[in-house]
């Protein structure tokens, strides 16, 4: 880190939980190397990071959450549910990222299986349903208080599926941005992240925020303008067209396998599939200035 820092100025910025907490632990002797962090103060990083904490901030702030239980008193539990972990670990410990539970039986024997690994669960009400909407709200905040934000909506793969998204669409919405500047004023959020907001019976409700860039980085970031707006080297940025991004392999996946796919399910037609492969315009991977990451993925795959 010191050579590469030799230079200045010198930015930080983490893709990762991890970093963040690690961040959050060496802050003081990262920022004695000179080096500026482009996140929260630690304050607001560990509240993001525990969905617990999230909750509770935002309940203080009044801004409306799914209603949470007590794991120690599911007697008292209206289902259906939503179980998830309280950080994001379930990669490491191979927990879901969230499921949907409708019985007591189904949720004490999650919860032993969450005791086994050691991991806090949060329990919540489910919003899951025909219905809900799904955003991802892409936000870039500096120190003087200057925002940008931009609203889409994950498309696929549907809510019920509690997983990341694998089609995520610009979907400019007013409601939706004024909730997310809003409550990343009200946190006094600096930097770029991604607030989760879903919409169940016309009512908005915030899910969480990860505040560092996110998969679908590439919806907001155009030619790297949420880092330029950030370090103040960039206008506003005009969006000519509306950006469209897609996981391929991961929509793929959740569009035809049998198990899980929308068009053996009669939810998708493939004329809209390939309509939507088409029209996107943005990857987790490929970009026609630098196409190796995605040859090397197909290499892996292959």
């Amino acid at each position: 880190m010191l050579a590469t820092c030799s230079e200045r100025p010198a930015y930080l910025i983490a893709d990762s939980d991890h970093w963040l907490k690690f961040i959050v632990r060496r802050r003081s002797e990262i920022a004695a190397l000179g080096i500026e962090i482009l996140h929260s103060d630690n304050h607001v990083l560990e509240t993001c990071l525990n969905k617990v904490l999230f909750k509770q901030w935002c309940d203080r702030a009044s801004f409306r959450t799914p209603d949470l239980f007590d794991a120690s008193r599911v007697e008292e539990v209206r289902f259906p549910v939503l179980l998830r972990p309280a950080e994001t670990r379930h990669r490491e410990r191979d927990l879901p990222k969230a499921i949907e539970i409708a019985s007591r039986p189904v949720l004490e024997d999650w919860l032993e299986r969450y005791r086994s690994v050691r991991v806090a669960p949060i329990i919540t009400e489910s919003l899951l349903g025909s219905g809900t909407r799904q955003y991802s709200v892409g936000i870039c905040r500096r120190r003087d208080r200057e925002t940008l934000c931009v609203v889409a909506e994950k498309v696929r793969p549907v809510a019920e599926k509690c997983a990341g998204g694998s089609f995520v669409v610009e979907t400019p919405n007013e409601k939706v941005e004024s909730m997310a500047r809003a409550l990343i004023e009200a946190i006094d959020f600096f930097g770029i992240g991604e607030l989760e907001i879903i919409e169940f019976a016309g009512e908005l409700f915030a899910i969480e925020l990860n505040p560092r860039p996110w998969m679908q980085y590439s919806l907001a970031s155009g030619k790297d303008s949420f880092l330029g707006f950030l370090l103040n080297r960039s206008k506003r940025p005009r969006r000519s067209r509306r950006r469209v991004w897609m996981d391929f392999w991961g929509d793929l996946y959740w569009s035809f396998s049998r198990s899980e796919g929308l068009v053996w399910g009669g939810r998708l037609s493939p004329q809209r599939y390939a309509f939507d492969v088409f029209r996107a315009n943005c990857h987790p991977l490929f970009d026609w200035a630098d196409p190796m990451p995605w040859v090397r993925a197909v290499l892996k795959r292959g």
